[in-house]
């Protein structure tokens, strides 16, 4: 389409492909969609730590015998030191 553009208008090779203009117009982006994943959790004292030191205190629970763990407890007791959400908890937990 950019070859034809310098004879003729937009407008005009879009009418002739049946097309409408906004299709011409996208621009596809670089690089992965969405947010980066963090690589820090914040302490109740607002403290920045690693998710290394979260991992570490996951395997801490459940290196326990006869562990039945679901994301909700681990979550549950993360929140006592961390701010932190059931969804990071539970993908630190398949880190872990």
């Amino acid at each position: 389409m950019t070859q034809y553009q310098k004879s003729t208008t937009r407008k005009e090779l879009c009418r002739w492909l049946e097309l409408p203009r906004s299709v011409t117009y996208y621009k596809r982006r670089q690089g992965k969609p969405g947010a980066k994943p963090s690589q820090v959790t914040m302490t109740i004292d607002g403290v920045l730590v690693p998710n290394e030191d979260v991992t570490l205190l996951i395997r801490q629970l459940l290196d326990t015998e006869f562990n039945a763990f679901g994301y909700e407890y681990i979550t549950h007791e993360l929140k006592k030191e961390y701010i932190i959400n059931k969804k990071k908890a539970a993908a630190a937990r398949y880190t872990a």
